[in-house]
């Protein structure tokens, strides 16, 4: 792998695009050149990029992740977007955290959508880690998504989620804290009742 990742700065991008067709190519060769396409890539790399989220191997996984990540551009994040709708595991809490540096705003939709849809296949981290990045762009369109989020067991999660929702500082926000706070158990809806407090102190300042 080391020698692999020695060559690979010295590959342009159409080079590198040619090595990815080749059937012959090793899986360590392929992590590398695919690492080089996120320091050299452009448009014309996603669809290589694309595919390569979906190989078998989980570190070529992270390095099409990362490479996407870099170009950043509004194909490149609906690629990721795309695949965060079909997949989970350690590539998919990557992903997320890749989005939420490279372009919050354009994958929040599909954020939301996540949450709500595959709530019962994401692991507790992984809805953790979409609402972190949720709370990077506060917006009221999440609150239904959150509201849900404060119902699951974990009180981790209770509290992330929690905490995005006092970050949106809307009236709709601020009433899904509350409904929390009155339905949940004691234990269950203390970080509610916690940002509620923040909430009001925060009025009251």
């Amino acid at each position: 792998m080391g020698q692999g990742r020695s060559e690979a700065p010295n590959i342009r991008e159409d080079e590198a695009l040619a090595q990815l067709q080749r059937n012959d190519l090793d899986v360590r060769r392929r992590r590398a050149v695919i690492s080089v396409l996120g320091q050299v890539g452009s448009e014309r790399s996603i669809n290589a990029l694309r595919d390569n989220l979906y190989q078998n191997d989980l570190k070529t996984k992270v390095e099409a992740v990362l490479a996407l990540a870099r170009i950043a551009s509004d194909e490149a994040v609906d690629a990721l977007s795309e695949f965060l709708r079909k997949h989970t595991g350690p590539p998919f809490a990557l992903a997320v955290n890749s989005l939420r540096i490279a372009n919050a705003h354009r994958v929040m939709p599909t954020l939301i959508e996540i949450l709500q849809e595959r709530r019962s296949e994401l692991s507790d981290g992984d809805k953790r880690v979409i609402i972190h990045a949720l709370a990077h762009v506060p917006h009221r369109s999440q609150v239904p998504a959150l509201s849900a989020a404060l119902n699951e067991r974990s009180l981790l999660t209770k509290r992330v989620a929690a905490m995005a929702l006092s970050g949106i500082r809307a009236p709709e926000s601020r009433t899904a804290l509350q409904d929390a706070a009155q339905s949940l158990s004691w234990l269950g809806g203390l970080y509610a009742r916690r940002e509620l407090r923040r909430c009001q102190n925060d009025d009251d300042e």
